[in-house]
Formats: structure tokens, sequence, C-alpha cells
């Protein structure tokens, strides 16, 4: 079958490219030709790839988004993309046997507003969502008639994590399965791109931001263990080294070899699980909903939901409990894709 899809794939994010990279393998491993739909609305584009600079005051920002579109430009070239547009007429014209939306935070129409081919407005024969999420968007939210309307020409639905399930559930009255992310999925072992650049040990820094007192305690932490502190993905001059320029596939060698991590996104928890590292949660409520739903099918006791923003929780998982855990889901949510793609 020829399939796209739809996702947040663009943007200098190194989560959002290996989730749409891992649909990609996933369903090419299946046999099918696959293209992610190479689109962004015009608010999302200018949200991305223009008010950052606009926003930038330091000339060191400057010269880290350099390094970053650089790097994830050479990474994007292992991506099997459309012709790239900002006109979702475009997107119509062009048609598939299946579009596959997700994963990612695509239904949250909060971030870049409402946009109809998020929500079953593609051209297919069948359209199914894998692993989305409403991100940030409650359940107790007001959700706009559109959003219903749209999400009533799914065939086939799938949701990333419980509080999206409940949103489904109330608009339509159906029990979306919950899958896993597409990184949970997928095994990148033979896609990492090798680093020369890592010292041994060290501790990876991947978090928007962080409080005087999470400084205070990570660098505690990092210099009783004899641990080099090194942030990627985002500033923090706090540590002692920052590695800008690293695309999305030496990001996975870095989680890999690091000794233990501190991340606030939840592709930065991701990689700490699959690696089976020890790791500090920044508390994010932005990414709560999803956290929340990937720690409570690892097993893992957590208290996220009373937690404000930027309070720092430590985790050491029993790998030998999560595991098997992950495995288990990982092998149910194939089975649903793989299940639902013909209907």
């Amino acid at each position: 079958m020829h399939i796209g899809i739809l996702t947040y794939h663009e943007g200098l994010n190194h989560g959002a490219y290996l989730q749409a990279f891992a649909t990609m393998r996933v369903l090419q491993g299946m046999g099918h030709e696959v293209e992610i739909i190479n689109y962004k609305n015009k608010t999302h584009r200018y949200m991305e790839d223009i008010r950052p600079w606009l926003k930038y005051r330091r000339p060191v920002r400057f010269s880290d988004r350099i390094k970053k579109q650089v790097a994830f430009t050479r990474d994007h070239k292992s991506l099997s993309l459309s012709p790239y547009t900002t006109d979702p007429d475009v997107v119509k014209k062009r048609h598939y046997d299946v579009v596959v939306v997700g994963s990612d935070v695509v239904w949250n129409y909060k971030i870049f507003g409402y946009d109809d081919l998020y929500f079953g407005g593609a051209n297919a024969d069948r359209i199914i969502s894998y692993a989305p999420s409403f991100g940030w968007v409650n359940a107790e939210d007001q959700i706009p008639p559109e959003v219903t309307e749209g999400m009533r020409r799914y065939d086939a639905m799938s949701v990333r994590d419980e509080n999206t399930q409940e949103i489904v559930k109330n608009l339509m009255g159906l029990e979306a399965q919950m899958v896993l992310d597409p990184t949970l999925i997928y095994d990148f072992e033979e896609d990492a791109r090798a680093s020369q650049r890592l010292p041994k040990p060290y501790l990876l820094v991947y978090a928007y931001t962080a409080t005087s007192a999470t400084v205070a305690t990570v660098r505690k932490y990092a210099e009783e263990r004899g641990l080099e502190t090194i942030a990627t993905g985002y500033r923090q001059d706090w540590c002692k080294r920052n590695l800008m320029g690293v695309g999305p596939l030496e990001w996975l060698t870095m989680f890999n070899k690091a000794h233990s991590v501190v991340t606030s996104t939840f592709h930065g928890m991701v990689f700490a699980l699959l690696n089976q590292k020890q790791f500090y949660y920044i508390a994010n409520s932005k990414a709560r909903n999803r956290v929340i739903s990937l720690l409570n099918t690892c097993g893992i006791v957590q208290t996220l939901n009373t937690a404000e923003d930027g309070t720092l929780i430590w985790f050491d998982p029993d790998y030998d409990e999560v595991m098997p855990r992950l495995k288990t889901a990982a092998e149910a949510s194939r089975t649903w894709l793989l299940k639902n793609l013909a209907g």
C-alpha cells in the first residue's frame, strides 16, 4: 500500500524527528511504500522557523540554531518525504491508500490552530491515527465542535495517553486503543550515528530550563560520581559542555552512552527508559499527560499529578520489571497498527 504519515516531523526537535522516523521504518518493515507528508501550516512554519530568530538576543543562540539546523538537515536525508508545502490544498491533491496521523501532539489545536488535515481531512481511502495526543488540552476543556466533526472521519483510532483516550471517549463514545509512542516499537540500534566527542563518564542534560535548586542538586550528583555534565538540544550555561550541533541519530548514541540523564521532555524520558538509565525528571505540565501514561505503562509509581512545574524528581526504575512491560505493550501496539492499516 501507498501510505502517507501526517505528523510533526520537521522542527528542530529530536523526539519529533525520531517518532516520525520510527513510524516510517515500522511501516516500511511491513512491506509498504511510505512517505512522510512534508507539510506545515503557515502558523506552524512561523512559530518553528521564523519566530525563534526574532526572539534571540545572545549571539550564541544564533550559533546554536545554525549548528542544530546543519545536523538536522543531514539526518532529514534519511526520511522519505513528499514535496514540502504549507498549503493544505496541495496536500489534499495527493492521494494515498492510507494516511496515518500521528504520533506527537498533532491533535493539540492550541499550538498551531485547528488544522483540518489532522482531523480527517487528508485524501485517502482510509485514515487512521497512531499514537496522537491532545497534549496539554485536557478532558475537562471545552473542545471546539470542528474537532469533534473531524474525529468522526477516522476509520480507526489509537491514542498515546490516557488523557487523549478520555477526550476521544467524551467526544465519540469510543474507547480508543492506547498504544506506545513509535519510538518504543522500533529498534534504533542500526540507525544510531556514532559520536566521537563524548567523554566517559558523563551526565546527559536534555531539558528546556532548570531552576537554581535543580542546578545545585544535579551538580552535586555529578560531582560526587565524577561525571562531566553535557547539555544537548537546549543550552544550559551551567553545564561543562553544550553540544548543540547534534542531530537526532547522534542524539540516540548520547543517551546510550550516558551514565545517567536529566530531562524535562517526554522523549527524553522515553530514551532514558529505553537505555535503562537512572534519571532526573523536571516536571513539565505541557508533557504531564503523556509522561504519566508512559510511567503507568511501565508500572513506575509517580506523583506528577501534584508536582509543580520545575520540580526535580529522581527515578531509579527496576528495569527487570519495566522492560517486559514495554515489550508486551510494543507487541500489542504493532499488532494494532498492522490490523488497522487494512481495516
